[in-house]
């Protein structure tokens, strides 16, 4: 949390902060003045006096890109140097107040500036200048600056306005001071530089240490809370980051940048979204995505050239699925952000969306260096698998599974979509493999066994109707042994012990079925006494047992199964249209909800298949 606890704005009641900090987010998101005309000179940073104007020496237009290198400094033999990376983050922030230009910079650079502002630091003179540098023309001096009697901040602070009035712009009103937006604390500024290194570099758990250590530099760094939140999203801490955003926003809006400003309510939002997606609660979660949408229109208004207004309305048109509009926006903005790859990861879902397997591939690919496999194994393996690359998305599988650690969830995860790729492929045998490995991982951590406990039962159902129901009974007992099993992994064993006596031939367990709708799990219940009614013969006793469960827990491979029961009670047009939603269903793209695509998991590949299967001619 930020200092200041005995502030009064920390003595905010927390409803009042949400809805201040959504007011700043869509009110107040740009927070900097339209283009300005040129022509004058702006007041000084620190107000006062306004300054005499200021000469351009280029002309460029609005909406130039300018791109800001990395500084050079000249050592000193007394070795008093320069923080070189302190002065491209101070130096950055400050140039990137002006709405006038598009400025490039780190990760976010851009392929053909208009532009090139290169800054040197001569550590014995104690002086920072400025040099222009473009295709056309010989370098041009923009400014020469000293801090020999000041600090470093004070003198970027004029050199990026001397820059912005000596390339054209008009500034229509004083930026704030750099220490103030971003922070008076050098090492603050230089462990947050690092920390956006690392996560460029796909390092992000070293990026996580070096902010921790940005924000006991300076715990008002807003800069630096605003990475922590989204650490806080990556980790799908999405209360963390929710809370991060909107204290950041309520208690430091005099130290927030018009962009930093913007990419907290962005922040913001996302956070809020994905939480109320994850409770299930979708008509709030469709409304905070238009408010996103909302708030990426108002920054596009108000500060027409920075791109993150753009990032803002594509990653709310995703959300919303809009994808033919996100996918234009998205193409466009990775055009100007080419290293930045939370962008390509989303256009590669928009591309899925219209369509374009291809292009979805195209755009994941440019990321697998930059993101953890974890992110990119779903959209890539959908992306393969649409495209119809069916063996390098084998490869894929077998290579994630390989290099992920024994006791990561990534491993279980590539275990389940080799075992439903296979069953897509048609090798029962290779399914049953992949099965019964996944089934060895779960035995093997009883803590994951309670959370994972539907995919325990989704693994024991795929293997009864790939025909290796003796396998699995084998397998069962070691799971019942396991120590301090929680009661859902014990119910799950239950009812997989009753359908592997059904499936054997037995009659449904009295107990089994009794201690399951003791313990409300009514569904399996209904479940097993359908699949033993089918197994007798009595169809319609079955359908009905199948409808209860489909009521209760709509699974995919129940909606399957049932479906072939009414084709057999002669109920055929019933059945075409129940396989015609699972199929839609199972191919549809949310990314509000979680994906039941058929490559995800076995069962639902199961259902994909006798979905297809059925389908008239």
């Amino acid at each position: 949390m930020p200092p200041n606890r005995s502030s009064r704005a920390t003595r905010v009641r927390p409803l009042r902060l949400a809805g201040t900090a959504l007011a700043i987010a869509l009110a107040a998101c740009a927070g900097g003045p339209a283009p300005a005309p040129l022509a004058g000179g702006a007041p000084p940073a620190g107000g006062g006096v306004a300054r005499p104007p200021v000469t351009p020496l280029l002309l460029l237009p609005a909406g130039a890109i300018v791109a800001l290198e990395r500084c050079t400094v000249v050592v000193p033999a007394d070795g008093r140097d320069v923080d070189t990376l302190v002065v491209d983050g101070l130096l950055r922030e400050a140039l990137r107040q002006s709405p006038f230009f598009d400025v490039a910079a780190g990760a976010e650079r851009a392929p053909a500036p208009a532009v090139r502002v290169v800054p040197q630091v001569d550590a014995a003179a104690r002086s920072l200048t400025l040099t222009a540098a473009t295709e056309a023309s010989a370098p041009l001096p923009l400014c020469a600056v000293g801090f020999a009697d000041r600090p470093l901040a004070a003198a970027i602070d004029d050199a990026a306005l001397l820059a912005r009035e000596r390339l054209g712009e008009r500034p229509a009103e004083p930026p704030a001071p750099v220490a103030q937006i971003y922070s008076a604390s050098e090492p603050c500024v230089r462990a947050l530089e690092e920390a956006q290194r690392d996560e460029s570099r796909g390092l992000p758990d070293a990026g996580r240490e070096r902010i921790d250590r940005a924000l006991r530099s300076d715990p008002g760094c807003a800069l630096a809370l605003l990475a922590r939140g989204h650490a806080q999203l990556d980790a799908q801490d999405l209360a963390g980051a929710e809370r991060t955003a909107t204290q950041t926003l309520a208690l430091l809006d005099g130290r927030l940048s018009p962009t930093t400003r913007h990419r907290l309510a962005r922040l913001l939002l996302l956070a809020r979204a994905g939480g109320q997606a994850a409770r299930a609660e979708r008509d709030r979660a469709a409304r905070t995505d238009e408010q996103l949408l909302a708030l990426g229109d108002v920054a596009r208004r108000e500060r027409p050239f920075d791109p993150h207004a753009e990032l803002t309305r594509g990653l709310a048109l995703t959300y919303l699925g809009r994808f033919a509009d996100a996918a234009d926006t998205l193409r466009a903005l990775r055009a100007r952000w080419p290293d930045v790859p939370q962008i390509g990861y989303h256009l590669c879902f928009a591309e899925l969306g219209v369509g374009d397997a291809r292009a979805a591939l195209d755009a994941i690919e440019r990321e697998q260096r930059r993101l953890p496999s974890s992110r990119t194994l779903l959209p890539h393996a959908l992306a393969l698998y649409h495209a119809g690359l069916h063996d390098d998305l084998a490869e894929l599988l077998e290579r994630t599974e390989a290099r992920t650690p024994s006791d990561s969830p990534l491993r279980h995860e590539a275990l389940r979509m080799r075992a439903a790729h296979a069953i897509l492929a048609g090798d029962a045998d290779a399914a049953a493999t992949r099965l019964l490995e996944d089934l060895e991982w779960l035995r093997a951590r009883p803590s994951q066994l309670g959370l994972r406990a539907d995919e325990l039962v989704e693994a024991g159902e795929s293997l009864c109707e790939l025909g290796f129901t003796e396998a699995l009974a084998r397998r069962l007992p070691a799971f019942a042994e396991l120590p301090e099993l929680a009661a859902t992994a014990r119910l799950a064993l239950t009812y997989l012990q009753g359908l592997c006596d059904v499936e054997r031939g037995g009659d449904v367990l009295a107990v089994a079925v009794a201690t399951l709708e003791q313990a409300d799990a009514t569904a399996r219940a209904a479940r097993l006494r359908g699949v033993a009614a089918q197994r007798h013969g009595d169809i319609a006793v079955a359908a009905r047992e199948l409808a209860t469960a489909l009521r209760l827990s709509d699974e995919p491979i129940t909606r399957a199964r049932f479906a072939q029961l009414l084709r057999q009670l002669g109920r055929t047009d019933e059945a075409r249209a129940l396989l015609a939603e699972t199929r839609e269903r199972l191919l549809a793209l949310d990314l509000r909800r979680p994906l039941r695509h058929p490559l995800l998991a076995p069962g639902r590949a199961l259902a994909w298949l006798a979905a297809t299967a059925a389908r008239d001619p």
